[in-house]
């Protein structure tokens, strides 16, 4: 049990002493997608930054280690080489575009936030994708887990050209996280 989380945000459903089914432990998730949210709204500052530096033609992680603004954003330095800065707000579009619906998701789609990302910004280099899931997993302890090999899946599939699910929307309003309908 992480030390992030108190006893009253977990909630257990223990076996029955008739039966034999295991117990499941399921955790609240909150944290983690307020955590999620923070680091989308670094990652917008960081694009909105690497777009008013006069480097267009430079790769973004070299941008970040030479400019002073962009010292706040250590996830930058990760990013692979093949993203210049010109191309990086719309990288970054097309990687973090679909997190605020699927952070709204009753159930969160763990490879639908983390392959879009390695895909636009590290271009399958593991190593600049393995120091990022370092970075993310010190708050997010499940972020980049068990992710299919992108040479053997086709994260295409996966994240932001993947419309979300039409949800009947309570009539009740909004009733707790995620919102979902009572009875």
């Amino acid at each position: 049990m992480s030390a992030r989380y108190g006893a009253h945000d977990l909630g257990f459903v223990e076996s029955c002493a008739t039966s034999h089914a295991p117990v499941r432990l399921t955790v609240d998730d909150r944290f983690d997608r307020r955590e999620l949210l923070l680091h989308l709204g670094d990652v917008l500052e960081a694009a909105s930054g690497v777009a008013k530096i006069d480097r267009p033609d430079e790769p973004v992680s070299r941008v970040a280690l030479s400019d002073s603004s962009l010292q706040a954003f250590p996830f930058l330095r990760n990013v692979a080489t093949t993203v210049l800065a010109k191309d990086f707000p719309q990288r970054v579009a097309s990687a973090y575009g679909h997190w605020p619906r699927a952070l709204l998701d009753a159930e969160l789609d763990h490879a639908a936030l983390a392959l879009p990302v390695r895909r636009e910004l590290f271009d399958r280099g593991a190593d600049g994708w393995d120091a990022y899931v370092g970075y993310m997993r010190q708050k997010v302890v499940w972020f980049g887990v068990e992710l299919p090999d992108t040479s053997t899946s086709d994260t295409k599939t996966v994240g932001p050209s993947t419309p979300a699910p039409v949800q009947e929307r309570s009539p009740l309003g909004k009733t707790g996280w995620p919102w979902t309908p009572l009875g």
